[in-house]
């Protein structure tokens, strides 16, 4: 009965051990996975921008940072969404520089200024390349802002 009672305890203690090990290790790779993606992003650079404004800037700078190199990835809308649902997390997670091409219009396009201040939130290295008629906004635009997208609450 010793004997019996020994190997069941030695069974007990190496399935335990088991299951500790592969928790661990699995916790240990999530982690990895984690840091590594914030170190390697799909994306160097997230064209933000209005599209009936500066649709081809968009596309012409994509071409030209496409043609310095394999690493000047850029994601453009157009090329690369595929699921609405995860614009805001290609901003926050896939890209290392959100480039916004500043016309007069995309302060008042909801998608865009939900992609700048999911870029300002999650702390993305932010460019803006501006167009004539761009104006950073003062308080009164700020004031205004509902009346001049009234859609801004449908998100």
């Amino acid at each position: 009965v010793d004997v019996q009672e020994h190997v069941t305890m030695i069974v007990c203690t190496a399935c335990a051990s088991f299951m500790i090990i592969a928790i661990v290790s699995a916790a240990a790779q999530s982690a990895a996975r984690h840091i590594l993606s914030k170190l390697h992003k799909q994306f160097h650079f997230f064209l933000c921008h209005h599209k009936a404004s500066t649709a081809c800037w968009a596309r012409l700078l994509k071409m030209e940072l496409r043609s310095r190199g394999s690493s000047f990835t850029a994601f453009l809308d157009s090329d690369n969404l595929t699921d609405l649902t995860q614009l805001f997390s290609y901003v926050s997670h896939d890209v290392k520089t959100f480039v916004v091409l500043g016309s007069s219009q995309i302060l008042t396009r909801k998608w865009c200024l939900g992609e700048m201040v999911i870029a300002r939130l999650e702390k993305v290295d932010t460019v803006l390349l501006t167009f004539p008629g761009f104006e950073l906004p003062d308080e009164q635009f700020m004031k205004l802002y509902h009346k001049l997208v009234p859609d801004i609450g449908d998100f």
